[in-house]
């Protein structure tokens, strides 16, 4: 597994911020264990410091009270070492400004950040069953990635994904066995700062709905593949921003 994310600088009305960490550190600390864990946990809400999980951690990944983030990384892709983690929470995470990778082989079934408002990029790899991201609205200088066909891994299960919330991503690439999308407010797949990156839903093992009503600018192309039984997508409105 392998998490990035970095943060901005926003906390809750009626929250008191209290940063941790040190933001100007070249090394990453190492969480090996859950008392690292629970050190975090402290009166914190902001991280500064960059933090990396290292294989020798077991056992569930739950960190609360944190709003905003730096640096979290844990594992690569592709690792042979498989990283038991049974549960991956951080259910009060509302900002991460910059690139949010998580790849987890086999070990969670359902992901689900359910404060998270706004973040650079996510790319998600694993055997998931269920993916949430209630609150999330915008995807503001990369990409969506959503697969649990991870190279040299055969996916397990097919995937519900439910991002009700987004409204705005540079593209989507969602690719694997997969039941169900719900993107009801998707409405720009597009990117101010390049052109040309393209969207890719390549969906297979299943039949499968796909509406996306709201879709108005694509930047780039769009791709569809699968048994796809119901397709709703708006293309007399699409605005191609070349």
């Amino acid at each position: 597994m392998w998490l990035s994310l970095i943060a901005l600088g926003f906390v809750p009305l009626g929250v008191a911020a209290q940063e941790c960490g040190f933001p100007s550190s070249v090394d990453s600390e190492e969480i090996t264990s859950q008392q690292d864990l629970e050190a975090l946990q402290n009166d914190c809400t902001i991280l500064l410091s960059s933090y990396r999980v290292t294989h020798e951690f077991s056992g569930p990944f739950v960190l609360p009270g944190i709003v905003n983030i730096s640096t979290l990384s844990a594992g690569t892709a592709g690792s042979p070492e498989p990283f038991d983690v049974p549960l991956f929470e951080m259910p009060d995470l509302e900002y991460a400004k910059g690139w949010a990778t998580l790849y987890i082989p086999s070990h969670i079934d359902v992901l689900e950040m359910p404060a998270l408002e706004a973040s650079g990029s996510l790319t998600l790899r694993g055997n998931f069953t269920d993916v949430s991201f209630p609150a999330l609205h915008t995807v503001s200088e990369g990409d969506v990635v959503i697969m649990n066909s991870p190279v040299a891994i055969e996916p397990e299960t097919s995937m519900n994904i439910s991002l009700p919330a987004l409204n705005s991503s540079d593209s989507i690439y969602i690719s694997g066995r997969v039941s169900r999308i719900t993107l009801p407010e998707l409405t720009n797949l597009a990117s101010p700062w390049m052109t040309g990156s393209g969207s890719n839903f390549s969906l297979w093992g299943e039949t499968i709905e796909l509406d996306l009503p709201k879709l108005h600018t694509v930047d780039g192309s769009i791709y569809f593949e699968g048994n796809i039984t119901s397709f709703v997508v708006p293309c007399h409105t699409w605005r191609r921003m070349d």
